[in-house]
């Protein structure tokens, strides 16, 4: 009996193990103060207790359904604000267009990402944000043949 419970914790370890791998972590700059609004392709916005960063693209699934690449901010305590421009490396909208086309799925398992903003004040804010994911359309029709 012991030994049973021994290998049902060494199990157990060794498949927690396998879920604590470190995320690669991303950054993307949001400056849509110096876009003119007719070429924006980010809005900027606060819902309840979140912020949210809604790229237009319909680059996740279902594609062409006008779904959107968003992410949202949950915990204001995860954000950082700076005099200048942090030193991060920062992703291009194609190379994070394409990362979220193809590892929507998993994204928030694979990438920590965080959205520097460029703020008024020429300050900068950096927060940590996750991606929405959005449910499959729901089909709830019947097509009926003629008789």
């Amino acid at each position: 009996m012991e030994r049973i419970i021994i290998m049902i914790v060494f199990c157990l370890l060794l498949s927690t193990r396998g879920f604590s791998q470190d995320r690669k972590e991303i950054h993307y700059l949001a400056d849509t103060l110096s876009t003119d609004k007719s070429n924006r392709i980010l809005e900027i916005g606060k819902e309840a207790s979140f912020t949210y960063y809604m790229f237009f693209c319909p680059c996740v699934p279902p594609y062409g359904m006008g779904y959107n690449l968003s992410f949202a901010s949950y915990k204001e305590d995860k954000i950082t604000l700076s005099d200048t421009l942090p030193k991060f490396e920062f992703l291009s909208w194609k190379e994070l267009s394409k990362l979220g086309a193809t590892q929507h799925a998993d994204f928030n398992d694979k990438f920590k990402f965080f959205i520097t903003e460029l703020l008024p004040d020429k300050k900068y804010l950096t927060r940590e944000v996750r991606i929405v994911r959005y449910r499959e359309p729901i089909r709830d029709f019947t097509i009926i043949s003629p008789r």
